[in-house]
């Protein structure tokens, strides 16, 4: 329902819906290979008010999804998927650099997330080495469309999340 609403609402301008199948144990690797901007604000030059998004390469030259910490609230890169019943693990490579917690809730710093649920990796605080996050999760129902997010929350600090190594693979 709320889903089917929020494509409905969404320009064909600014979002894409990606649809397709892959049998199991077979890696689906979403690329993107056309520069948008992230939100009409962007298009002004206004920094959004949770946090900075840029695509670009990390200081140790990885092609990376770039999220600064702006507030005590989160930010985050998402896609949507159409998605057949199966079981399936979202994983990428990230880093943290200075991510310091919030004073509040119980998810902190930069992880993996399924939008719309409450299933994520496990969290990246303080300042990492590139790390491979990584979940698992249940579709039952077919055509199914599903939320993936690279995610900081954070008062302060950065995640990098690496684009080349965000897979999902649909173990069965």
């Amino acid at each position: 329902g709320l889903l089917r609403a929020a494509e409905a609402a969404a320009s064909a301008r600014d979002h894409a819906i990606l649809r397709g199948r892959a049998p199991a144990g077979k890696v689906l690797r979403l690329t993107r290979r056309f520069q948008t901007t992230t939100s009409p604000y962007c298009q002004k030059g206004i920094e959004p008010v949770r946090g900075m998004l840029s695509k670009l390469d990390s200081p140790d030259g990885k092609p990376s999804l770039q999220i600064v910490a702006k507030s005590n609230k989160f930010a985050a890169w998402r896609t949507t998927v159409r998605l057949s019943p199966g079981h399936y693990r979202f994983q990428g490579q990230a880093k943290a650099v200075g991510v310091a917690p919030l004073l509040f809730g119980k998810n902190q710093g930069a992880c993996l997330r399924l939008t719309g649920s409450g299933q994520r990796s496990r969290n990246l605080t303080g300042t990492t080495n590139w790390e491979t996050l990584e979940m698992e999760f249940e579709v039952g129902t077919p055509d199914l469309e599903i939320g993936l997010a690279c995610e900081l929350r954070a008062s302060a600090g950065v995640a990098w999340f690496d684009i080349n190594s965000l897979v999902l693979v649909r173990l069965r």
